[in-house]
């Protein structure tokens, strides 16, 4: 196959790929600018409270 076609077919099979795959954030997306104000992290676990003796576990002098 012929340089030129064969780069031409790959690109339009990646560029398939990428849509898929950017699709599914269309949704979350447009929730987001819908949004009147968005808080950051929009997801995520309380912060971990650690005591001073786990604290200095991790200390270097």
């Amino acid at each position: 196959m012929h340089r030129l076609a064969r780069e031409r077919i790959e690109g339009a099979a990646a560029y398939e790929e990428i849509r898929r795959d950017l699709q599914e954030w269309a949704p979350v997306v447009k929730k987001n600018r819908l949004a009147e104000q968005l808080v950051f992290p929009l997801e995520s676990d309380p912060p971990m409270e650690q005591s001073i003796s786990e604290k200095l576990l991790f200390f270097k002098v």
